[in-house]
């Protein structure tokens, strides 16, 4: 059949047709002498798979793999695809979420997006109770990195596993490039690696002085309609000796 009737028979255009052939992912089963394109009946159920790809936001190059895969690879790919689409339907409520809660002038609540996974040190500590009480730690396990030649990407991380008496257990970590990371294992077997996946965080900024409990500011959190998804971290940030960053994983690619 010709583009024209192949086009009314499937539901797609001709222009979708001759750019799904431009692209490799529809050829027409044969070409005449005067250069029309000639489809058959079982290219329709193709076209329209393709199609419905697209539409479902598939790329062109994952179309190109997803035909030529095994049925293995195909159901694979359809694993993958539906994990991102999940993912992204949950960053839309987030986000939905954030902008109805948001209030200008009250507005103590952010987003924090990481966008890719990080490998973070940790290095288990436990400290007195204080103000800012991670910080001597912090510089301690930093130093610690800079005299092993590993570099730092961005920012120091807490993670508070118990209070005990006048003490906090927990990790300081730091993240590290993938090659540094793979390094860390044999040279210290104190420092733990953590590959952490793409996060999407609600975020608040603390007052030093303010209480370590963090009821009051999850309870503010919660009144967005957001829910933790994992371990809350606290961000220490350079020359801010006053304040620390609380960031809680709402939305995690895994």
């Amino acid at each position: 059949m010709t583009i024209k009737e192949f086009s009314q028979k499937s539901g797609l255009p001709p222009s979708t047709l001759r750019y799904y052939e431009a692209n490799g992912l529809l050829v027409p089963n044969a070409r005449l002498d005067n250069g029309y394109r000639v489809y058959t009946e079982s290219q329709i159920e193709e076209a329209r798979l393709i199609n419905s790809l697209r539409q479902a936001g598939v790329s062109i190059s994952h179309i190109v793999e997803f035909l030529s895969a095994t049925a293995s690879k195909r159901e694979k790919l359809l694993h993958e695809w539906r994990r991102e689409v999940a993912t992204k339907l949950l960053s839309i409520q987030v986000a939905n979420q954030f902008l109805n809660g948001f209030e200008m002038e009250k507005n103590r609540v952010h987003l924090i997006n990481w966008e890719t996974s990080v490998y973070i040190a940790w290095f288990s500590v436990k400290v007195p109770r204080g103000i800012m009480p991670f910080r001597h730690a912090i510089k301690e396990k930093l130093q610690k990195l800079q005299d092993m030649k590993i570099n730092i990407l961005s920012g120091s991380y807490v993670r508070v596993d118990d209070v005990i008496g006048g003490e906090l257990i927990g990790d300081v970590g730091f993240i590290v490039m993938e090659k540094n990371a793979q390094k860390l294992y044999p040279l210290d077997e104190n420092i733990k690696v953590e590959h952490y996946p793409a996060t999407l965080f609600v975020s608040m900024e603390i007052a030093a002085e303010g209480r370590l409990s963090c009821k009051p500011i999850y309870h503010q959190i919660k009144k967005f309609g957001f829910e933790p998804n994992g371990k809350q971290l606290l961000r220490y940030m350079p020359d801010h000796n006053d304040s620390y960053l609380l960031m809680v994983p709402v939305v995690q690619i895994k």
